[in-house]
C-alpha cells in the first residue's frame, strides 16, 4: 500500500497542471549554491539613487545547479518606505562571470550579457511574502535610512517562452532593472539582501552602454533571489525521489 500511495503520488506531480508561481524555502531549486533567502532584518538597495538622480543596475551571481533552461525565477525586493506603486516592467538579464583573479578588480563581476528579456505585469506574479521586519534603505551613491519599510514582497517568473539555457557547474549573474508607473517620483524599489552569502559579494553598476559596463563591489551584501526548475523538471524531480523510496522499501 505504501508504495502504491507513494508511486500515485509521483503519477499526480507529472499529470498536474502547471504549479503556483510562488517559491517557498524548501521548493527545488537549479542552484548549486543555497537559494539566497531574504534577510528578515536586512536591507533593500535601491535601484534608483535619489542622491545621485541615476538608475542603477543590480547584479548577484549563482553557480548553476542543473543544465536546462532558466525558466522559473524568483526574487525579494521592497518599496522605499513602505510607499507602494504599479510596477510597469522588470527587466531580467543573465551574464558571464568574470572571476575575481580575471577581474583586476580583486572581486568577480558580470562579463557579457548572455540574455535578457522585459516582463510586463502579465508575465511575473508579485505578493506579499513578509511584514515583519524592521529594515533599511540603502542608496548605493547617497545614504543608509534606517528604519525605513517593513513589507517584503517577492516576485516570480514561472514561464520564458525563450529562456536562456544554463550549463550544470557554470557560475552566471542575474541582473534586475524596473520601470515603476509613478508620475510623482515618490516611490522606488529595492533588491532585498539575503540571509546567505556565497562567492562575492553582488555588484551594481550606473551604465546602461552593454559595451562599458563598470561593475562597484557591494562590499559584504548579496541579493536574495533563487533560480528553480521549470514545472515539469520539479515533476521529475519528484518522480525520482519517489521511485527512490520504493527502492528502498523493496530492498528492506
Amino acid at each position: 500500500m505504501r508504495k502504491r500511495t507513494i508511486l500515485g503520488m509521483c503519477i499526480l506531480a507529472m499529470c498536474a497542471g502547471p504549479a503556483l508561481a510562488d517559491w517557498n524555502p524548501g521548493d527545488p531549486d537549479k542552484m548549486l549554491n543555497d537559494p539566497q533567502l531574504p534577510d528578515p532584518l536586512g536591507a533593500a538597495v535601491a535601484w534608483n539613487s535619489q542622491a545621485a538622480q541615476q538608475r542603477i543596475v543590480l547584479a548577484d551571481d549563482w553557480m548553476c545547479g542543473g543544465s536546462g533552461a532558466v525558466a522559473d525565477i524568483h526574487w525579494w525586493w521592497a518599496f522605499q518606505g513602505d510607499i507602494a506603486a504599479s510596477i510597469n516592467s522588470f527587466t531580467v538579464s543573465i551574464w558571464s562571470d568574470v572571476p575575481a583573479a580575471q577581474s583586476g578588480l580583486g572581486y568577480s563581476h558580470p562579463g557579457q550579457q548572455l540574455w535578457s528579456q522585459i516582463f510586463l505585469p502579465n508575465q511575473f506574479v508579485t505578493r506579499l511574502y513578509d511584514d515583519q521586519g524592521d529594515q533599511s534603505w540603502i542608496d548605493p551613491l547617497g545614504d543608509t535610512l534606517p528604519s525605513n519599510h517593513v513589507n517584503t514582497y517577492q516576485t516570480n517568473i514561472d514561464f520564458i517562452d525563450q529562456p536562456f539555457q544554463q550549463t550544470f557547474g557554470e557560475i552566471y549573474w542575474l541582473a534586475i532593472e524596473y520601470d515603476l508607473a509613478d508620475p510623482l517620483n515618490v516611490a522606488d524599489l529595492g533588491w532585498k539582501t539575503s540571509l546567505n552569502h556565497w562567492n562575492d559579494s553582488a555588484v551594481f553598476s550606473t551604465s546602461v552602454d552593454l559595451q562599458s559596463m563598470s561593475w562597484i563591489d557591494m562590499q559584504g551584501f548579496d541579493f536574495a533571489f533563487v533560480i528553480t526548475p521549470e514545472p515539469a523538471s520539479a515533476a521529475l524531480m519528484i518522480l525520482g525521489t519517489g521511485l527512490v523510496l520504493i527502492r528502498r522499501r523493496h530492498a528492506s
